[in-house]
């Protein structure tokens, strides 16, 4: 691998994707590019970008086309996959979300069914992929010398089939896409299906409030695992406190219910006692014997 500085970053992407089997070339389409070049005269297909989205690709820069992946390398289908490089200008707590957002909203200018772009900042460096429904997925960062050897051996060629351009992207996001992508957080009453089997069992004490605070200590286990780095999924629903709590209402019914039952079952065995003369006829050496008792209820038929 070549030494990565920011006006060299598109050799060094090339050099890891050469390494990954995904290209031969050693020349990119082109280099270093401006935003205004990548989006109004190298694309075919130019868009119109409101402010929110200038302000938002001010952060990208030396915009790389690296190289195509295209009908001639499948089996089957028509679809083409683009490959770029650019290096971000930001700081390090929003920059996953930059890169995020900056890939969302270039996308369309590349005028491709899916694309793939290595984001480098600081020496580290992160993959990016947009399927043909849109959908972004990121993969952890990694540091330039010492953690991209891990990135090749997750994106390897060896491991995606090259049956044709859906199955090659939705293979690669499985192989080097975060967890959270990949594992979404249920939604609905699946919800509670985050806590342990026997949550109640262990914690028969539990009130709401309780059981609020453990389902979002399970639900931010990633979040916080992640911290500033943390993207909400686009194609994903996000659990609202609202859904929780209303699940949780539906939880707290079935409890109140079953408390009920209990309260009732209580209340019937209480409003029939025992009566203390019920066996006033028995002897008392029969009363603490089971099998003299038994015989005694048999012989007297009670």
């Amino acid at each position: 691998m070549c030494g990565v500085y920011e006006a060299d970053f598109y050799n060094y992407a090339l050099d890891m994707f050469r390494e990954a089997g995904h290209a031969d070339c050693i020349i990119p389409l082109y280099a270093n590019h401006t935003l205004k070049q990548a989006v109004y005269l190298d694309s075919t297909h130019a868009q119109l970008l409101d402010e929110d989205e200038k302000e938002v690709l001010k952060a990208a820069y030396n915009i790389s086309h690296l190289f195509d992946l295209d009908y001639k390398v499948f089996d089957k289908g028509h679809k083409k996959i683009s490959y770029y490089s650019i290096v971000l200008e930001c700081s390090k707590d929003v920059r996953s979300q930059t890169a995020n957002n900056i890939h969302k909203t270039i996308h369309r200018s590349f005028n491709v069914d899916a694309s793939i772009v290595l984001f480098l900042l600081n020496g580290n460096i992160m993959l990016s992929i947009v399927n043909d429904s849109n959908d972004i997925y990121l993969s952890d960062w990694y540091e330039y010398f010492y953690g991209v050897d891990e990135l090749i051996e997750r994106i390897n060629i060896c491991n995606l089939p090259l049956t044709d351009e859906y199955h090659f992207v939705d293979e690669l996001v499985y192989c080097c896409a975060r967890d959270y992508y990949l594992h979404p957080l249920p939604h609905g009453r699946l919800l509670f299906s985050l806590l342990p089997d026997n949550y109640l069992t262990l914690y028969p004490d539990s009130d709401y409030g309780t059981l609020m605070d453990a389902l979002d200590a399970v639900i931010n286990e990633v979040k916080d695992k992640y911290g500033n780095d943390y993207v909400e999924p686009d194609h994903s629903i996000p659990v609202s406190t609202e859904e929780i709590e209303d699940q949780l209402e539906l939880i707290g019914l079935e409890l109140a219910s079953i408390e009920n039952e209990e309260d009732l079952d209580m209340a019937q065995e209480f409003s029939n006692p025992v009566d203390k003369y019920e066996y006033k006829n028995i002897p008392k050496d029969v009363l603490s014997d089971p099998i003299r008792l038994l015989k005694w209820i048999e012989s007297n038929g009670e």
